[in-house]
C-alpha cells in the first residue's frame, strides 16, 4: 500500500492524509504546519473551509463540536470523528461545478 492522501486535497504526508494516526494536540498540528512549509491559508482553502476556522481551531477558541469546525479537528487529527456528511457535500459540490461547465 502506498502513502496514504488526503481524500479531499490530495496532500500526501500531512496530518489529513491518514485518519488512522494518532491524535495530535493543538501543539503538534501548529508544529506540523511550520515543519512541512504550508500556510494555514492555503490548507484551508484546499480543504474548502475558511482558515478563520483553522485559526480558531488552532488557537482553541473554537472546540470542532459540529459540521465544518468538526471535519476540521478530524482531518487536522485533534479528535476522532465522522466527517462522510463533510466529504459527500464537497462531493456533491464538485459535481455541481463540473455539470455547470
Amino acid at each position: 500500500m502506498g502513502t496514504p492522501t488526503c481524500i479531499i486535497c490530495g496532500r500526501s504526508g500531512f496530518l489529513c492524509s491518514d485518519l488512522e494516526t494518532p491524535l495530535r494536540t493543538v501543539a503538534e498540528v501548529r508544529q506540523a504546519f511550520k515543519n512541512h512549509g504550508l500556510k494555514v491559508s492555503d490548507w484551508a482553502e484546499r480543504h474548502g473551509v475558511h482558515k478563520a476556522s483553522v485559526y480558531q481551531m488552532l488557537y482553541k477558541k473554537h472546540l470542532g463540536y459540529h459540521g465544518k469546525a468538526h471535519a476540521i479537528a478530524v482531518l487536522l487529527r485533534l479528535k476522532n470523528g465522522d466527517i462522510n456528511e463533510f466529504i459527500n457535500s464537497r462531493t456533491d459540490a464538485a459535481r455541481s461545478l463540473e455539470a455547470a461547465q
